[in-house]
């Protein structure tokens, strides 16, 4: 885990995370994944 502290006087951008996301061996979660990278906007 990384903690960043500023000032945020140039929003948020610089602070974003770089995080790949996890795999999952269970069928199920990996779906669910799956279903709210392609529904996040909503």
């Amino acid at each position: 885990m990384i903690f960043l502290l500023g000032d945020h006087s140039e929003g948020q951008l610089p602070f974003a995370g770089a995080r790949r996301p996890q795999r999952h061996d269970d069928a199920v979660t990996a779906e669910v994944q799956s279903w709210i990278a392609d529904n996040y906007h909503s």
